[in-house]
């Protein structure tokens, strides 16, 4: 197949679970699919860090971008500006007109069997429902809305006032985006579970769970060096050699 990879940034350094795990399955999707990875690229990116991605994708599609610095003064801008739209700011921050153009070109040439968009966050640059004619996976590695949920229900004073909007804002955007999608996948059977029961979805394929590369660690072998008797348990030391 070939598969056009959307992504909000460059997955190196892999510095994050979420970016381990994608580059991961990238590897390995690469081995039999053609993988055109397309992502929103901050300014300062060395030229090893998008050399890299040649690792998980045969092509690379960089769309400059920039986000506003914690506490500078556009971020504050941005934030007020924010208190009037409908999008929530940790989506609305993301979207990107180029990007946009650049699928929307991508999606007209015919050449691509499949788009997935890697988390929520790239869902704003898919536009509306209907302006693709490629279909659209949406890999949703949480549920992000009861993420903004739970930080609501522990905040008080204003951050509370303020993160029951960005709940409620997420939560709208959440559904839209994953109900427009031809399919939705989660990363667990319980996140599978939560997204169709909270928005009646009928397109959530299923879940594809984090795994470990076990050739990888097929090398170690673990030798006790130490044990010592704790409270009517014996506790043992390994050391990990082979690594």
């Amino acid at each position: 197949m070939k598969i056009i990879w959307l992504k909000t940034g460059p997955l190196h350094p892999l510095d994050t679970g979420g970016k381990i795990r994608t580059c991961n399955m990238l590897r390995e999707l690469k081995k039999r699919h053609e993988i055109t990875f397309l992502a929103l690229c901050p300014p300062g990116q060395s030229e090893a860090t998008l050399k890299s991605a040649s690792e998980y994708s045969h092509e690379q599609i960089w769309i400059p971008w920039t986000e506003a610095p914690k506490r500078s003064a556009r971020f504050f801008f941005e934030l007020l500006g924010n208190l009037f739209s409908s999008l929530p700011y940790v989506i609305a921050k993301y979207r990107s007109e180029g990007m946009w153009v650049r699928l929307k070109e991508l999606d007209v040439s015919g050449k691509y069997d499949l788009i997935i968009c890697d988390f929520l966050t790239p869902a704003i640059n898919l536009g509306g429902a209907g302006e693709l004619k490629t279909p659209v996976l949406l890999f949703e590695h949480n549920v992000e809305s009861q993420i903004w949920e739970r930080l609501a229900g522990t905040a008080a004073g204003l951050k509370k006032i303020y993160f029951t909007q960005q709940w409620r804002r997420l939560q709208k955007f959440e559904e839209t985006a994953c109900a427009q999608a031809n399919g939705v996948v989660a990363v667990s059977e319980e996140d599978a579970s939560m997204l169709r029961k909270m928005f009646g979805l009928k397109n959530v394929l299923g879940a594809v769970p984090t795994g470990v590369d076990v050739e990888y660690f097929s090398g170690v072998r673990l030798s006790p060096v130490a044990a010592t008797w704790r409270g009517g348990e014996v506790s043992v030391n390994f050391d990990a050699s082979g690594v």
